[in-house]
C-alpha cells in the first residue's frame, strides 16, 4: 500500500518508503532597475514563504502561476529644499514584486516594485524660521548648528553692518538673497535673516549701526 507522509522528518533508520519531491524548476528572478538589490529577500505567494533570493535571485517553484511579493523595505529619502527655506523629508516604503509563471522549465522573472503603506513626511525649520533674535548694543552673537541664524529687525531705517571674524555672516532678504555685511541699507521694522550660508563656522558676531560723521565749516570774516 501507498504511505503518505507529511512535514515529516526523514530519520536513516527508516525505512519502507519510496519518497518522491514534486517537480520544481528554477526561477530566476531579475530586477528591472538595476539600482534595486534583491539579494536577501524572502519571498511570499499568497503570505506563504516560497524561498529566498541571494546574489544569483534563485529560487525554485513548482510549475504554476505566481505573483511573489517580498516583505516591506524601506526605501530611499527624497529630500527637497535648502538651508535658508528648511528641507522636507519624505520616507516611503515599499515591496518587491515578480509574476511568474513556471511552465514545466526554467524562467526568468522582472521584479518591479510597489508602493506598500503612506509617505512619512518630515519638515526641519531653515534659516528663516528661526526663533532667536539678534540687537545692537548686544552680543556677541555665535553662530553654530543651534542656532545657526538670527532674526534683525531695524528701528530705524539706515545702513547697518556685521563685525565678525567671518566674511561669510551676511544679512539676507526675506527671500534668502545676500546683502552683505558692510553698510548695508536696510529698512525700519522689516525683519532680516543674520546667518553664513549654512557653513556652520561656529563664529560671532555684533551689528552696528553706521553713523557717518559730519564737521561743520566755519565760516567768518577774515580780520583786516
Amino acid at each position: 500500500s501507498t504511505k503518505y507522509l507529511y512535514a515529516q522528518n526523514i530519520a536513516a533508520s527508516q525505512t519502507g518508503y519510496d519518497i518522491q519531491l514534486p517537480d520544481i524548476y528554477k526561477v530566476v528572478l531579475k530586477a528591472s532597475d538595476t539600482n534595486d538589490d534583491i539579494e536577501s529577500k524572502y519571498w511570499y505567494y499568497n503570505n506563504e514563504y516560497v524561498g529566498e533570493t541571494y546574489s544569483d535571485g534563485v529560487i525554485y517553484l513548482k510549475a504554476g502561476s505566481y505573483l511573489l511579493k517580498t516583505d516591506t523595505v524601506s526605501n530611499s529619502t527624497d529630500t527637497k529644499g535648502d538651508w535658508f527655506n528648511g528641507y522636507t523629508y519624505t520616507d516611503s516604503d515599499i515591496r518587491y514584486v515578480a509574476n511568474v509563471a513556471v511552465v514545466n522549465t526554467a524562467v526568468q522573472a522582472a521584479v518591479t516594485k510597489e508602493a506598500a503603506g503612506e509617505p512619512r513626511t518630515e519638515k526641519t525649520p531653515g534659516a528663516k524660521d528661526t526663533t532667536y533674535t539678534a540687537n545692537i548694543g548686544s552680543g556677541p552673537y555665535s553662530l553654530d548648528d543651534s542656532p545657526y541664524a538670527y532674526k534683525f529687525i531695524p528701528t530705524e531705517a539706515g545702513e547697518y553692518s556685521i563685525d565678525s571674524y567671518d566674511e561669510d555672516i551676511v544679512f539676507y532678504d526675506g527671500e534668502g538673497k545676500s546683502l552683505g555685511n558692510d553698510k548695508v541699507k536696510l529698512d525700519a521694522n522689516t525683519t532680516y535673516i543674520i546667518a553664513d550660508g549654512g557653513n556652520y563656522n561656529d563664529y560671532s558676531f555684533t551689528i552696528t549701526k553706521v553713523v557717518e560723521s559730519t564737521t561743520d565749516d566755519a565760516s567768518g570774516d577774515a580780520a583786516e
